[in-house]
């Protein structure tokens, strides 16, 4: 039979209680909001038949919170907050009745559409991670 020594069974119980406490840390690492900073390069306009696009250039900040399942947009302090909020491996998506966000996971390019009486406004940009914190 095995007997391990004082010290062995210390460690073994340090190494325990470390990855029973590790758990919740990495959980919570991995859900942290993510911040996006977001550059519009292209403005397209629909009102009835008629249709524009111009070069814009237009920064905004977009804070995604997975588990909450909400998308923040931040237009140089004007926040709206998206609730219907989806997030696959290959895009996170937010709607609500004024606005739709959809941005490529891969690319980070983004489209934000607003919707008016009879129009309807989309953006078109990119997106790269903020080395900033989410508010």
């Amino acid at each position: 039979m095995h007997h391990l020594s004082a010290s062995s069974k210390a460690i073994c119980v340090f190494i325990s209680l470390a990855a029973i406490y590790a758990i919740p840390l990495v959980r919570t690492a991995i859900a942290a909001p993510q911040r996006l900073d977001c550059k519009l390069t292209t403005l397209e306009t629909k009102q009835g038949q008629k249709f524009d696009s111009v070069d814009e250039s237009r920064s905004i900040i977009i804070t995604i919170d997975k588990e909450a399942k909400l998308i923040t947009i931040d237009s140089g302090g004007d926040e709206h907050a998206l609730q219907n909020v989806t997030v696959s491996v290959t895009s996170m998506n937010g709607f609500d009745d004024k606005f739709s966000l959809g941005i490529d996971t891969s690319s980070l390019s983004i489209v934000l559409q607003k919707y008016q009486v009879d129009s309807m406004l989309s953006e078109f940009g990119f997106c790269k991670e903020s080395p900033q914190p989410p508010r």
